[in-house]
């Protein structure tokens, strides 16, 4: 998220996205509690540092918000239209990331949503095909060969998959 000074509806986009993703980070510690023994621990530490984070982002653009209300003077309050539409246009791009990724996951799990995820993330950049592909590769066998490999731990197969 951007912390320049923007005008106040601009602020109120940024307070909202935070706010969202305040929600997700709670749905997803919530949901790290129901894995049983060992295989929770990890999901569990990294759901309450992304509670954290997103608290203190959170708390950020409330504070900016608020400054933004007070100190607002009338030139700064014309803001075109069209800036505001394409703020809220990243900004539901940037979510809509992490929606996917997760929902991948959640549908078929990591081994086949964690290189489709990185191919589309990689080649929407503007990178070429080959060097997209070289990526995903290289990366998704660094992910296999570290957990399934050496550490042994069997990968999150999804609904669709491990049902």
């Amino acid at each position: 998220m951007s912390h320049s000074d923007t005008p106040t509806a601009s602020q109120l986009v940024l307070l909202f996205v935070a706010a969202l993703m305040l929600a997700i980070a709670v749905t997803v510690l919530v949901m790290a509690f129901d894995f049983e023994g060992g295989s929770g621990l990890f999901p569990r530490l990294i759901g309450w540092i992304f509670v954290g984070l997103t608290s203190a982002e959170l708390i950020l653009q409330i504070q900016r918000y608020r400054h933004s209300l007070t100190t607002l003077q009338p030139a700064e309050v014309s803001t075109s239209s069209l800036e505001k539409k394409a703020l809220l246009h990243k900004e539901i791009i940037g979510i809509s990331w992490l929606g996917a990724i997760v929902l991948g996951i959640y549908l078929v799990g990591f081994e086949v949503t964690a290189p489709v995820f990185l191919f589309a993330f990689i080649r929407t950049g503007g990178n070429s095909l080959k060097k997209t592909a070289t990526i995903t590769f290289c990366l998704s066998a660094v992910l296999y060969l570290l957990f399934v490999v050496l550490l042994g731990h069997k990968l999150y197969t999804g609904i669709l998959f491990g049902a």
